[in-house]
């Protein structure tokens, strides 16, 4: 219920999340809506949660874009959303990902 009214739909009412979003795309991007956001918000911090897989390129990305800090998530890390199988078998675990 509570996503739902976050989201301005009816409760059982299917909520479309795309994987990506197409004026997304560049570090500049990221950097732009980041900057908009800390103007909305006074401040607030913007992340990046990343998937232990291009570690070095992610990591670059995510400095490129301003990230004022920087989550590296492995294995495990799927959103509630994802099947149990994504979940558990999909990403590297966190400690050999940066070894």
């Amino acid at each position: 219920p509570e996503i739902a009214k976050v989201r301005k739909l009816k409760i059982g009412e299917d909520a479309i999340s795309p994987a990506t979003f197409p004026n997304l795309r560049t570090a500049a991007d990221f950097r732009k809506f980041a900057d908009r956001v800390r103007v909305v918000t006074g401040g607030v911090p913007i992340g990046f949660k990343l998937s232990a897989q291009h570690i070095e390129a992610d990591i670059q990305f995510a400095i490129d874009a301003s990230a004022d800090y920087i989550i590296l998530d492995g294995r495990g890390g799927a959103t509630g959303a994802a099947p149990v199988i994504f979940r558990d078998n999909i990403s590297v675990p966190t400690i050999p990902a940066i070894a």
